[in-house]
Formats: structure tokens, C-alpha cells, sequence
């Protein structure tokens, strides 16, 4: 049932940032599909190495000029420094962040 109820907000929550982005930008929602959302996937324990490639991921989301970034998670947790340097990343970055865990 909570499974259920995230996939329903993540779903809502995705589509609520592609309609404001079409309002906002002045585009067809249809685009968002195409390559301006970049999707950074990570598996595994947060570790230095994963931070730094979720960094890299948002900067190169920045640099292509996407429109959103969706970060898919599969992790148990991880390494609390790794951790707060994602979150940081997320909070800077001026592409909007949607997480899905």
C-alpha cells in the first residue's frame, strides 16, 4: 500500500513539473520526453564515488540545458558525508531535481 501511494505521488508530482515547465517555458509538454530530461540511476551503497557521479550527472544535466533531472534510487543508505554532498548537489542545482526511491 505505501508502495502504492509513492508510485501515485511520484507520478502526480512528475507530471505537476512537466505542466509547469510547459507553462513556464512556453513548450509543449510532448517535449519534456524528448532529450531534455536526463535520468542519473544509482544502485548500491552511497559511497564517494556515487556522489561524485551524481554531481557529475547534474552538471552535465546543467550543461546539455535539460529541463529536469529525474535521480532514480536503489540503495540501502550509505555513508552520511556521501550522502549530505548529494543533497547539497540536489539543492544547488539549477535544473530541478525529481528523486524516486
Amino acid at each position: 500500500m505505501v508502495r502504492t501511494r509513492a508510485n501515485i505521488f511520484f507520478r502526480v508530482a512528475l507530471v505537476g513539473l512537466a505542466a509547469s515547465a510547459m507553462f513556464f517555458s512556453g513548450e509543449p509538454a510532448a517535449a519534456l520526453a524528448g532529450n531534455e530530461v536526463m535520468i542519473i540511476e544509482l544502485e548500491g551503497a552511497i559511497s564517494p564515488g556515487n556522489a561524485l557521479y551524481v554531481t557529475r550527472g547534474l552538471e552535465e544535466a546543467r550543461k546539455q540545458g535539460a529541463k529536469l533531472c529525474i535521480l532514480r534510487l536503489d540503495t540501502p543508505g550509505g555513508l552520511g558525508s556521501s550522502m549530505r554532498t548529494i543533497v547539497k548537489a540536489i539543492l544547488n542545482s539549477p535544473v530541478p531535481v525529481a528523486v524516486y526511491v
